[in-house]
C-alpha cells in the first residue's frame, strides 16, 4: 500500500475503506436513486409534459428507471454500457459526450445529470447542451459533490480541492490516486451552475443529499450518526440536488 511521507510521519493509506463505501453504495443503488427521487418530489411535480427523458451519466440506468418510470421514452447516455441493452428494451441508449449530445433541441421534458458535472472537462459546456435538449417548461436535474465536504467520496480521500493546486498533484501521486486528477475536474457550486444557465432556466429548489445511515459502511457509521446527529451533516451535505426549470 502506499504511504505519505512528510514532516517526519507515514500515514498508511487503506484502500479497503474506499472499496467498502463503493461496496455499500452498490448494494443500495436502486434505494438511493428511490431517495433522490424523494428529494426531487419534494422540489417539483415534475413537467407538464412527460413524452421524454434523457439521463446523462447514465451508467447502470438505476437512476434512470427510476427517474423514466411515466415517461413514455428513455434515452440513455454514457461513455460507454455493459451489457443492459437487452436487459432494457424501453430504453433508448447512446454512447456519447455529455458535452456534445447527438439528440435534437428542445426534444426532452426532463433531462439528468446525477454525479456527472464533477467528471467533464467542460461542465459549462455540458449544461448549455441539456439546456438546449429540453423543451419549454422542461427541467434539469443536477446532483453534484459538495465542494466544501470534507471527504472526496470517489475515493475516500481528504478533498483534494482544500489542497492548493500547485500541491495537488504531488500529494495524490503520494496517497497512489494520481489517475484522479484525469477522472474529477471540478466541484461547480450553486452559483457556477446558476450562472452558467442564467437567461434560459432558473433554480426553483435545492436540497441537501445526507444519506440514511444504513447507506453507509458499518465501519464509519458511528461516526456519521454522530455527525448527522450534531446537524454537522445539515451545514455540510455530501452533495446537493439542484432542479432547474426552461422560462423560456
Amino acid at each position: 500500500m502506499p504511504y505519505i511521507e512528510g514532516l517526519g510521519t507515514k500515514m498508511k493509506l487503506t484502500k479497503a475503506f474506499t472499496k467498502s463505501i463503493h461496496y455499500m453504495l452498490g448494494t443500495v443503488l436502486e434505494e438511493r436513486a428511490r431517495f433522490f427521487k424523494k428529494l426531487y418530489d419534494e422540489v417539483s411535480n415534475g413537467p407538464s409534459i412527460k413524452q421524454r427523458y434523457v439521463d446523462i451519466g447514465a451508467g447502470k440506468l438505476i437512476n434512470t428507471k427510476v427517474f423514466g418510470e411515466d415517461f413514455e421514452e428513455i434515452y440513455a447516455l454514457d461513455v460507454k454500457f455493459a451489457d443492459l441493452q437487452s436487459q432494457e428494451p424501453k430504453t433508448r441508449f447512446i454512447v456519447g459526450d455529455a458535452q456534445a449530445v447527438p439528440l435534437k433541441a428542445g426534444t426532452a421534458d426532463l433531462v439528468s445529470m446525477f454525479s456527472v458535472i464533477e467528471h467533464l472537462p467542460s461542465p459549462q459546456k455540458a449544461l448549455c447542451e441539456a439546456m438546449w435538449l429540453l423543451r419549454p417548461g422542461g427541467e434539469l436535474i443536477i446532483q453534484a459533490p459538495n465542494p466544501l465536504f470534507p471527504v472526496d467520496l470517489h475515493t475516500g480521500l481528504p478533498n483534494p480541492f482544500f489542497i492548493p493546486r500547485f500541491a495537488r498533484k504531488t500529494f495524490l501521486k503520494a496517497l497512489g490516486y494520481s489517475n484522479w486528477l484525469n477522472n474529477v475536474y471540478s466541484h461547480p457550486k450553486e452559483k457556477d451552475l446558476t450562472k452558467w444557465l442564467s437567461g434560459t432556466m432558473k433554480l426553483t429548489g435545492v436540497r441537501r443529499v445526507v444519506y440514511p445511515s444504513h447507506f453507509v459502511p458499518k465501519r464509519v457509521r458511528a461516526i456519521y450518526n454522530f455527525l448527522a446527529k450534531t446537524r454537522f451533516l445539515n451545514l455540510v451535505p455530501l452533495s446537493y440536488l439542484y432542479v432547474y426549470k426552461v422560462i423560456r
